[in-house]
């Protein structure tokens, strides 16, 4: 999952066009997984384009219907799509079930630099503070 962090990185970067080029290759090689398209999404929400990031927000919605996804994933494609109701509640049940990438990535991850300023979401920043 190099192509991950590179496509997320070059995302980071501005360069939409080659992040979502390497991410689009990162979810072919791995069978479409979660993450590849999570990165994906959040690219797209970046670089201006809600609808792709629609798309793959309910393609993950769709498989998470029919088995497990993490509520971090959708946390951060419901987001990307726009959708700020829906991420927050995912955000809330990824930490609620103490989802180890939320933990991990919710206070740095590029990604979730939007919610950071939800209160909704920043409430769940403090919770994680507490011992």
């Amino acid at each position: 999952m190099a192509r991950w962090g590179l496509g997320v990185s070059l995302g980071t970067a501005g360069r939409f066009e080659e992040a979502v080029s390497t991410l689009e290759i990162a979810a072919r090689m791995s069978g479409r997984h979660s993450l590849a398209l999570t990165a994906l999404a959040g690219v797209f929400g970046q670089g201006g384009k809600p609808a792709e990031a629609r798309a793959l927000h309910r393609e993950l919605m769709d498989r998470a219907s029919r088995g497990y996804v993490s509520a971090t994933h959708l946390a951060l494609t419901a987001e990307a799509a726009g959708q700020r109701e829906e991420a927050i509640v995912f955000a809330r049940r990824a930490w609620d079930a103490r989802e180890p990438s939320f933990i991990l990535w919710a206070r740095h991850f590029p990604q979730y630099r939007t919610l950071h300023s939800d209160p909704r979401f920043a409430a769940i920043l403090r919770e994680m503070n507490e011992p």
